[in-house]
């Protein structure tokens, strides 16, 4: 059987609350059999929201397969090259992100700008990457109903749009309900003793007995973890034995025509069409 690895990534401005159920998630997955993983918090580097200069878009200028950076404004002046890259490497991802203003941070929203080349709309080497790839979400808020549901949404939303496939948080087994629900891990610190701390999330830090808040959110933390990793397996293996079996798996569709007037000198597309990939029309 092939093992999988499982990508933690903390979306947070620092590394607190949000980053503890993410970590959860991940020791969950690691206690599975095949399974590998690895925690980064962008709050220990730079990354430079996306300015939608368009550049990496493969009939502007693009990404080729010796690039040395996946953006051509600031790939070379930041660290979102890194994060391309382990997303990319990766056989499973969950992604947390604290409630801010209702919704994901700023930071996570800048690091998702940053792995636009994985759109398929993008035309880059590793457009199309992350197409059944599962993900799961992880937020935290001050208040229970302060927003967490929309920050959940906003990472599942993302991971959508890239062809990633959205992993529940329902309940698995040695953990038992009540969780936070289905909808990824959720925590809150609105009964915590020291709701401002970074570790304010934590059962022994709270002010309700027993610590119910805390307990749900910890066992839906781990509960993600097994589901994400639970997939990642069925996706890789299958995928092996399917190819095995001399099934193909239906590829992505790369633009198959491309008007002569609108391809770039330099750019990917016109890459593209000398490798016979894109018909000039």
């Amino acid at each position: 059987m092939k093992g999988v690895k499982i990508l933690g990534i903390n979306g947070g401005p620092r590394v607190a609350n949000t980053a503890l159920l993410v970590k959860e998630a991940l020791k969950a997955a690691a206690e599975m059999k095949s399974v590998e993983i690895e925690f980064v918090s962008v709050s220990d580097y730079k990354i430079t929201p996306c300015n939608a200069c368009r550049l990496c878009y493969g009939d502007v200028k693009g990404i080729f397969p010796d690039s040395k950076t996946y953006c051509p404004t600031f790939g070379n002046k930041d660290d979102a090259d890194l994060f391309v890259n382990k997303v990319k490497e990766c056989d499973g991802l969950i992604i947390g992100s604290p409630t801010h203003e209702w919704d994901i941070s700023n930071e996570c929203k800048a690091l998702f700008s940053r792995l636009r080349p994985f759109c398929e709309h993008v035309m880059s080497p590793v457009s199309g990457m992350l197409r059944n790839k599962p993900l799961g979400a992880v937020s935290t808020a001050f208040d229970r109903h302060g927003g967490i549901e929309h920050a959940i949404a906003s990472i599942y939303r993302w991971g959508m749009g890239l062809g990633m496939l959205s992993c529940p948080a329902v309940t698995t087994v040695p953990d038992r309900g009540p969780t936070t629900g289905p909808f990824g891990a959720q925590g809150d610190v609105s009964d915590s003793k020291i709701y401002d701390n970074p570790h304010g999330i934590l059962p022994e830090n709270s002010l309700t007995s027993p610590p119910t808040g805390a307990v749900r959110a910890f066992r839906s933390a781990r509960c993600l973890g097994r589901n994400v990793a639970t997939v990642a397996l069925l996706i890789r293996n299958g995928f092996e034995l399917l190819e095995g079996s001399g099934y193909s798996i239906p590829e992505l569709a790369g633009p198959g025509k491309w008007p002569k007037e609108l391809i770039k000198k330099g750019s990917y597309m016109e890459y593209l069409v000398k490798q016979g990939k894109v018909q000039a029309v």
